[in-house]
Order: structure tokens, then sequence, then C-alpha cells
């Protein structure tokens, strides 16, 4: 699990030098920018919120946006696996694995917030679920597509951000259709315990720190108070790390 969380961490920082800074589109300081996560813990039977802002940084609106979340992994601290193999798996509030939301248009410099119900029907085990995400527009009439990097086996991935620099033609041969840039994956917990907020306290530190991360590089600039706030955060990732562990060994979990 830890590995998975990592691995999610340095993808994302791959894909800040990655991009060629004269290709408007896929420049990694244009690229819409999915921040002000908020992924719930939520108890077997259950339902949370899951929400997140996303906002338009080129200089033209962009038209028909369509975001797309699929939920599409599960995991412990000990294993993780394809959501079909999981029993009593969440769904979104349509019932499905997958939601889209449609937006007519976005602002330069437009934000919209996109919001989802997740149930969890009895029974669903405790765990981290993954969630990757898509986003279409259109820009100056043309359709654009990108995605998260979910959406890719780990070798593929691998492949395509080999010494840091992100291969976008890799990546659309193997979906088959173009991708012109990539934005976060996102998750929410599970847990049927008190013990496992600490669990999720993990992952959402990691998440945040992947987040802030890109933010970070996609800004520009410096960025001093959050650098205190990260450094702050990951000591405390460390701290809640063994505190969990401890408790699995103490079968407390």
């Amino acid at each position: 699990m830890r590995r998975l969380l990592v691995a999610l961490v340095f993808a994302l920082l791959a894909i800040t030098s990655a991009v060629p800074a004269d290709d408007y589109i896929s420049s990694p300081s244009r690229v819409p920018l999915f921040s002000g996560y908020r992924t719930p813990v939520i108890e077997p039977g259950g339902k949370g919120t899951l929400n997140f802002t996303v906002e338009n940084r080129y200089e033209e609106p962009l038209y028909n946006v369509v975001i797309t979340l699929e939920i599409y992994r599960y995991a412990t601290m000990d294993t993780e696996t394809d959501i079909q193999d999981v029993e009593n798996r969440p769904v979104f509030e349509n019932g499905e694995l997958v939601i889209n939301a449609t937006y007519d248009t976005i602002g330069v410099n437009g934000r919209v917030v996109f919001s989802v119900l997740i149930r969890v029907p009895s029974g669903a085990p405790d765990g981290v679920y993954f969630v990757r995400t898509a986003i279409e527009f259109t820009h100056n009439g043309t359709r654009h597509f990108m995605c998260s990097p979910g959406f890719f086996p780990r070798e593929v991935w691998a492949e395509a951000t080999a010494d840091f620099a992100l291969n976008l033609t890799l990546l659309s041969d193997y979906l088959g259709r173009e991708v012109e840039g990539i934005v976060p994956d996102t998750s929410f917990s599970v847990k049927s315990g008190p013990n496992y907020l600490i669990f999720a306290a993990i992952v959402g530190i990691t998440v945040f720190m992947a987040v802030y991360w890109l933010y970070r590089e996609y800004r520009g600039v410096e960025v001093t108070r959050l650098d205190e706030e990260y450094y702050r955060l990951k000591g405390k990732y460390r701290e809640l790390e063994r505190e969990l562990r401890r408790k699995i060994r103490k079968g407390e979990t």
C-alpha cells in the first residue's frame, strides 16, 4: 500500500518537467488545475461526499467540459487489487463505479466544484479506494482529453515517465486516443473501526503532499508557508505510520 502511495507522489512529480513549455495545451502551467480535495472516510453502510475544484488556466474559455471519475483500485497496508475483485464495493450516487459531470463553460481563471456522493454498502471491506480522473473539453474549437495515471498499468506508466520525462505519445498509443495532459488521481477510505482513522490520515496526508508538489511546480513560485506545512505533515505521516504499525502488531485494528 505504501509503495502505491509513494509511486503516486513521484508519478505526479514526473510530469512537471516533461512537457515542452511552448506546447500551450499540454504545458503543466496551463493544464486545468485540480485542487481543494476533500476525500471522505466512510463507514460501511454509510455515505460520504468527495469533492474538489477544477480551475481553467488557459487564456481562453473551455466549453462542453466533461469530468469523469471512476473507482478502479482497492488497497490496504498489505494488499491491493482491481475493484472488480472486491465484493460489496462502494459506488457513486448513480449506483455505478463511473460518473460524469458536464459544465457548459469554464471561463478564463474560472473554477467549478465537482462534488459527488459515494455510497458504501454494508460489508464493504476497510481500506482505500482509488479514483481515476479524466477531463475532456473544447478549446478554440478543438476537443482535448486529459486523464490521471490510474488509466495506465504500472509498466506503461513507468515507461512513459522514464528519466522523469512524460511521453504523451506512448500513453496515447496505449489508450487508443490522444492524451494531451495528466491530472491527479484521488481516493477515499472506508473504515469500520476508530483505529482506521489513523490509516485514513496517512492517506490524506500523502494525497496532500502529492497535490502540493504538483501545485508548486505548476505555479513555478516559492510557497514558503506551504513548504512549512509540507514538512510538518511529512513528520506527522511518519508518526502516524509508526502508530498504525504498532497497533497492527498488537492486533488492535
